[in-house]
């Protein structure tokens, strides 16, 4: 092996971290880069310059500059605080700006009788500057007639010192026009309010809307009391015909009217005590007869003086109907007549009761939208009377300011044309777009991230780079084929300390890297003295190689066939269909298989991209002796190769190199 190839076959994890930056800039890239173009640059610039240099001597022509100057004195005026648009000291670079106003173009085209042109064609010619720090203002005109341009400057000046009031009384002005149009809305907001009130209390019928509602809260008082007083007396009646009615219930119907005694005990007692008289005087006091009558006497007067004796009924009675009950029913009907006096009074007092307060209500509503009315129609005169004041104010500044810019100094004719000179025109843009377009292709090589050198393995991906190969189109045969057998030597010294049958894979990061050519060639230049077995990784399997299929060895370790290619060369295929996502391989699946090839010189691969399968490529990398990543010339990205030379050195793959193909032929350099 060369010593410039410096090959390690220790573990590339292992491997000194460089710069890993995306922008590793190669300067004999770029420049060769450059060199290719400038053929482009030159001839684009040339044609540009062409094209610029026939507009330039049909649109640009001598051009002439007048100026005139203006002086700007300062007022001594006080401005009142509460007036803060009276006498306004305008910013003069806001004066400036108004130079090229509408109105004071559109004037000078009318005083000019410049038919033809618009303001802003004159707007164009015009240009105002104002000296450092001083209030001398420069109107300047470009003119491609100088008469023209000096007439231009001079009346530009004497429009804008005549325009220069109107421009500084605007604000007054538009306040003033602001205001008196805000009058004539509040006076006609005044008048509808005025009528609007004036309707309203045409359409409610009232006059003092406090003082009448006053009046029904007194109203309603009053009859709220009364109905208290009728309730209370409903109260009362109810109370009334209800003891009358248990009366009425407990007296009898009828009462004896009249009633006689023939007999009764003091009767007896007068006719005892009567015989008793006469038996003396015939009987002595111990006569039977005479103590008889005399217990018969002392037995009616114990009895007539016993508070609990019984009248004794009479003899005679004559029974008729209760007169009582007669008047408690008469009473009874008085005061169920007043009951329903009161009644009636409850339900006429309720109904004026709601009908006031219901009144209330619909006086609270319109008494808020009358309260509202007279707040609208004070807060408008309110506003009125403010407006007028600013009406006056602005009216003061219009009828006492006063212009401060005096013309000093008139544009006189110019001695020297403003114009640069066509050629200086059309060299700087020659030289812009030079530079331009050598900028844009020298960027566009910058941030061109496809591999191109062996510098972006060095700094960038990390890994030897074992060869470069030409793009065979306008290459020597031989040095090409030469080139090709250094590499191939290259991989002999880097798997020379394999005892077993060394095992090659040749794979790439992206599709189109041309793997396959570089496979077959060096499967030719083996094969002249090696004997050697090729597995090539196809998706599709066709009728014509199923036989030579090894998947069905290390899927169900059944055998399969070798296809003959020539005395040394054997090839078998790997179907990496989409059949392969649902089986998981590892690197011994494939040391197994290699078990099979021991009387073969070499095993080499040709895989498929690693983005089609990382999982796969990392099993037959990591079973391989020496893994060869194949990209080709500014096509491959570079992140796409790095990315998968970190991950086969997170997985522990070990020798790992690079080929760079089909590279142009300005850009390749011969070695040997």
């Amino acid at each position: 092996m060369s010593e410039d190839l410096k090959v390690d076959h220790s573990l590339p994890g292992s491997a000194k971290e460089e710069d890993k930056s995306g922008l590793v800039i190669d300067k004999r890239v770029l420049i060769t880069s450059y060199k290719a173009n400038l053929k482009w640059i030159v001839i684009i610039t040339f044609v540009l310059m062409l094209i610029v240099s026939v507009l330039v001597s049909i649109k640009i022509k001598p051009a002439w500059k007048a100026n005139c100057r203006i002086i700007r004195m300062q007022k001594n005026i006080s401005t009142p605080t509460d007036m803060p648009y009276l006498y306004n000291a305008f910013d003069i670079n806001t004066i400036l700006e108004t130079a090229r106003s509408r109105p004071i173009l559109e004037r000078i085209i009318e005083k000019l009788n410049m038919e033809g042109y618009e303001p802003n064609d004159i707007g164009r010619m015009i240009d105002v500057q104002r000296g450092h720090r001083s209030n001398v203002l420069s109107f300047s005109v470009v003119h491609e007639d100088p008469e023209m341009a000096v007439e231009l400057a001079n009346v530009l000046g004497e429009t804008f010192i005549e325009t220069s009031v109107l421009l500084q009384n605007s604000s007054a002005d538009s306040v003033n026009i602001y205001y008196s149009k805000k009058r004539t809305e509040r006076l006609k907001e005044i008048a509808n309010l005025e009528e609007a009130i004036l309707e309203f209390q045409k359409k409610y019928d009232v006059i003092e809307i406090d003082a009448e509602r006053d009046q029904m809260f007194e109203k309603l008082k009053l009859l709220e009391v009364r109905k208290i007083e009728t309730l209370m007396k409903t109260d009362e009646m109810n109370i009334k015909i209800r003891d009358l009615n248990n009366k009425i219930t407990n007296l009898p119907q009828d009462v004896m009217l009249t009633w006689s005694y023939s007999n009764s005990d003091e009767k007896k007692l007068v006719l005892l005590q009567k015989d008793l008289e006469l038996m003396l005087t015939r009987y002595t006091d111990k006569n039977p007869k005479i103590l008889k009558v005399k217990a018969e006497i002392d037995t009616l007067k114990s009895r007539i003086a016993n508070p609990d004796r019984l009248a004794d009924p009479p003899d005679n009675t004559s029974w008729g109907p209760n007169g009582l009950i007669q008047t408690y029913q008469v009473d009874k009907t008085r005061y169920e007549g007043e009951l329903q006096a009161a009644r009636v009074n409850l339900k006429e007092y309720q109904t004026e009761i709601n009908k006031i307060r219901n009144g209330l209500k619909e006086f609270n509503t319109i008494n808020d939208d009358y309260i509202e009315l007279v707040r609208q129609l004070e807060l408008n005169k309110d506003i009125l009377r403010i407006i007028e004041g600013r009406i006056a104010e602005s009216r003061m500044a219009l009828d006492t300011n006063t212009n401060d810019f005096q013309l000093f100094e008139k544009a006189t004719l110019p001695e020297y044309p403003i114009n640069m000179s066509k050629k200086t025109v059309v060299l700087g843009v020659g030289i812009f777009i030079f530079f331009a377009f050598s900028a844009f292709f020298l960027g566009k090589e910058l941030f061109d991230y496809r591999i191109k050198s062996r510098l972006e393995y060095d700094k960038y991906i990390g890994i030897p780079l074992i060869g470069e190969i030409q793009s065979e189109e306008g290459a020597d045969p031989n040095k090409f084929y030469s080139n090709l057998q250094y590499i191939l030597d290259n991989v002999f010294d880097i798997v020379e300390d394999v005892s077993k049958p060394p095992v090659i894979a040749i794979g790439s990061a992206a599709p189109e890297t041309g793997k396959s050519f570089v496979t077959n060639e060096f499967t030719k230049m083996i094969s002249s003295s090696k004997k050697i077995m090729v597995i090539e990784a196809i998706k599709e399997l066709s009728i014509e190689i199923e036989d030579y299929e090894i998947n069905t060895y290390l899927d169900d370790n059944n055998r399969f066939e070798i296809k003959k290619i020539s005395e040394n060369l054997d090839k078998c295929y790997f179907w990496s269909g989409e059949q392969i996502f649902k089986k998981m391989y590892s690197a011994s699946d494939f040391h197994r298989l290699y078990g099979l090839f021991l009387d073969y010189d070499f095993i080499i691969w040709e895989l498929f991209p690693s983005r089609y399968n990382i999982q796969l490529y990392h099993a037959i990398a990591k079973s391989a002796d020496a893994n060869i990543i194949v990209s080709k010339f500014k096509h491959s990205p570079r992140v796409d190769v790095y990315n998968l030379v970190n991950y086969l050195r997170e997985k522990q793959v070990s020798r790992i190199y690079g080929v760079l193909n089909c590279i142009e032929k300005e850009y390749y350099i011969d070695l040997l």
